[in-house]
């Protein structure tokens, strides 16, 4: 009669294994993302998207992949549109099968969004009533989710069309269209455990039960309990060991840090043409000591002025790791001053100077510029340590302002040691899957930048104090880098290095606030009454860094053009004080004089 039933053993291991393949399940829907089969952007060139509807387009027919989507689509309310319904028809190819079909969207009319008709082969018509967008021009770059058209379709031939067309309202910008399917990516499921806090709860408990139910097939609950319970201990004091000495490590390899991950498919490209702030022309590392670096390969514009930086990074044109024959190579570090924040980039120092010094000299001069608009000293000689001698310069100015004292515009946390907000591992490795998971978001390391302590101010209760109390954190881990003694270590530790390269070095100092005749005028070492411009002297003679002081030369100026102040006679504008083209030239040629002066060798054209 027993023999008809199940014996408890085989029924414990069925349950467990039943736990199992649920979990298992489980974990595997959570891998599921887009495989895209088709992917159609639109085009970023707005000069190219305007002629394309002026000259009377009105149904064009695109063949992706070669074409892409206009900038945009007009409606019939858009008079530069021809005040018509505008059909845009694109041919596509994909394999027969079950598809979605996606159409993002930049932006639309703010006050007259359009109302689309979306047709796909042969099947019905599908209406899209665009919500109210921003009404922004272009360039773009974020794609506004509540715009979205998206629906699933079946496919039955290999060659297809979509066609978009505007029956009524104002424009619509488009961002991507896109024809995918569904795929398991092992990546994927990690990555969404990794992200989803109650994803990983439910895998880890799941397994926890399956194999406590197995374990007590063969013996008593109780036991089997107990040995889960010290494995699981066992685990989790693994887990905490793995997750210091990780953290050790990342703060001895801080380069190793990944804080800012994005997706090669959305990624924001750099846009050939682009507007670009301080803020979008960098990208931010995990290096404490250079916290965010200018991007290569930027076309664009910056302050109302082109600007290109080569493939290392730099403003100005592309170079050569190996220094030209018979060439004098100068090397610039500094801030946005030295940057050239408000010129064409011939007009700033670097480029000037290497046209001065050739024609005195009667040699080829090179002039690299390191320059990132808010470094301080110590970023700049770290940035000479790590980079600037690798082009092995023969000189090297670095340009000093007043706001060196101070920290740099954006600032990275550093790794903690002790802390349970978050587990580095985890953050790590889920960084470091982003790349590999198609429908992932980008995610990016909160950095402290010069606007934080005024938004800090907007936030109200425990925010807005717990806010604040990680702000002090973070400066005060770069508080060593601001004070006068930091400044004097880093332009000693910056002296060292270029007595050890055999280069030459000047200390340029640039006040900006003078008052001719007013000693009072004089900047001041913040938290001190010493001028800064006899710091520089000081700190100049001690190191063997030549410096330069343009306060007397900025005074005859600003006398000569009979204006009160720098601000009239040598500020861009009454609200920025960067230089004018005139200081950027003055600049120069001090720093010729010294080199014809006090750097014989390379005065009479003998260099490394």
């Amino acid at each position: 009669m027993g023999d008809r039933f199940i014996s408890k053993k085989s029924l414990l291991i069925l349950l467990a294994l039943v736990i199992t393949v649920l979990t298992a399940g489980y974990a595997v829907t959570l891998g599921y993302e887009p495989r895209y089969i088709v992917k159609a952007p639109a085009s970023a060139d707005t000069d190219k998207s305007g002629a394309f509807w002026k000259n009377g387009a009105i149904n064009p027919v695109l063949n992706l992949p070669d074409d892409q989507l206009p900038l945009n689509i007009p409606g019939p309310l858009d008079a530069w549109g021809g005040s018509t319904q505008h059909t845009v028809t694109l041919n596509f190819t994909v394999a027969p099968g079950k598809y979605r079909v996606k159409l993002e969207f930049y932006d639309c009319h703010e006050s007259q969004p359009p109302s689309l008709d979306i047709k796909i082969n042969d099947g019905p018509s599908r209406n899209h009533q665009l919500k109210p967008g921003k009404g922004a021009p272009p360039p773009y770059s974020i794609v506004n989710d509540a715009l979205t058209f998206e629906t699933p379709v079946e496919i039955t031939s290999a060659n297809n069309r979509i066609s978009i067309t505007n029956l009524k309202g104002s424009w619509a910008a488009p961002a991507l269209l896109s024809v995918y399917d569904d795929r398991f990516n092992p990546a994927k499921s990690l990555f969404s455990l990794l992200k989803n806090s109650k994803a990983s709860a439910i895998v880890f408990f799941g397994l926890i039960l399956s194999l406590t139910i197995f374990l007590s097939a063969d013996g008593s609950f109780k036991k089997a309990s107990a040995d889960i319970a010290l494995l699981t201990v066992a685990v989790f004091i693994t887990l905490i060991m793995s997750e210091a000495i990780f953290r050790i490590y990342l703060t001895l390899k801080p380069a190793s840090r990944i804080i800012n991950a994005e997706n090669p498919d959305s990624k924001n490209k750099n846009i050939e043409g682009a507007n670009y702030t301080t803020a979008t022309m960098i990208d931010v590392s995990p290096d404490p000591d250079i916290p965010y670096v200018l991007k290569p390969n930027l076309r664009g514009f910056f302050a109302g002025h082109p600007l290109n930086t080569n493939s290392f990074g730099m403003r100005g044109d592309d170079t050569a790791l190996e220094k030209p024959a018979n060439t004098i190579r100068i090397l610039g570090l500094g801030d946005s001053v030295m940057f050239g924040w408000g010129l064409d980039y011939e007009d700033s120092i670097m480029p000037v100077l290497a046209r001065k010094l050739h024609e005195k000299l009667g040699v080829n001069v090179e002039a690299l510029n390191t320059s990132v608009p808010s470094y301080n000293t110590h970023v700049e000689a770290e940035v000479y340590r790590r980079i600037g001698r690798k082009f092995k310069p023969d000189i090297v100015v670095l340009l000093f302002v007043g706001n060196d004292f101070g920290f740099p515009s954006s600032m990275v946390e550093p790794v903690k040691l002790f802390t349970f907000n978050k587990s580095y591992i985890r953050e790590q490795l889920r960084r470091f899957l982003i790349p590999y998971v198609s429908d992932s978001a980008s995610e990016k390391e909160d950095v402290v930048d010069r606007n934080a302590w005024t938004q800090v101010e907007t936030m109200q209760g425990d925010e807005k104090e717990k806010r604040r109390q990680w702000l002090g954190e973070v400066e005060r881990y770069y508080e060593k880098m601001t004070t006068k003694e930091g400044v004097a270590t880093s332009l000693q530790n910056l002296s060292d290095m270029l007595e050890k390269d055999g280069a030459k070095g000047v200390l340029l100092y640039h006040p900006s606030f003078l008052v001719p005749g007013d000693p009072a005028s004089y900047e001041k070492i913040p938290g001190t009454g010493e001028n800064i411009n006899e710091f520089i002297k000081q700190v100049g003679n001690k190191t063997g860094l030549y410096p330069v002081d343009m306060t007397p030369v900025y005074e005859a100026f600003v006398k000569f053009k009979g204006k009160p102040s720098q601000k009239e006679a040598l500020w861009l504008d009454p609200g920025d004080p960067h230089p004018i083209k005139e200081g950027h030239e003055m600049m120069a040629e001090e720093v010729v004089k010294v080199v014809v002066d006090k750097f014989a060798p390379l005065a009479s054209g003998n260099r490394r």
